[in-house]
């Protein structure tokens, strides 16, 4: 089989998780980016889990943005773990302030997905990411 975008060959998702470890920001940026369109292959989902920790805000934020916009309720999951563990850390704050924009600017349910994730989950970290958001952006819903 000649898919590029297989992950056991190489092929495209490879060379975007290989991208997306650049020493540069913007090239890791633009490959989280890029890899939001191979989000069935669970190596892309992982690897843009962890650019949720990335030194640089930028890749954070747009990390959050293809998780929550494109991840389902896995991906928002994610977001809101990382919001929970990073409770104390104000750089998470600009990862709450886009799905604050998601919410309201782009009309995404994030909210009533995020409750509804609150509902199903045992984790402590998730629901402190959703608590954080209720007081954030609680009144849009």
């Amino acid at each position: 089989m000649n898919d590029t975008r297989n992950s056991h060959g190489g092929g495209e998702d490879d060379n975007l998780i290989r991208t997306s470890r650049s020493p540069d920001w913007s090239v890791r940026e633009q490959a989280c980016l890029d890899m939001s369109g191979h989000l069935s292959n669970p190596n892309v989902v992982r690897r843009i889990t962890e650019l949720l920790d990335d030194p640089d805000i930028a890749v954070q934020v747009t990390a959050a943005h293809v998780l929550a916009r494109r991840g389902g309720t896995q991906g928002l999951s994610a977001v809101l773990d990382t919001l929970g563990q990073r409770i104390d850390d104000p750089d998470a704050d600009h990862i709450a302030y886009k799905l604050q924009e998601l919410q309201g600017l782009e009309e995404l349910p994030i909210l009533e997905r995020a409750r509804s994730i609150l509902t199903d989950t045992r984790s402590d970290a998730v629901r402190l990411g959703v608590a954080e958001i209720e007081k954030l952006f609680g009144h849009y819903a």
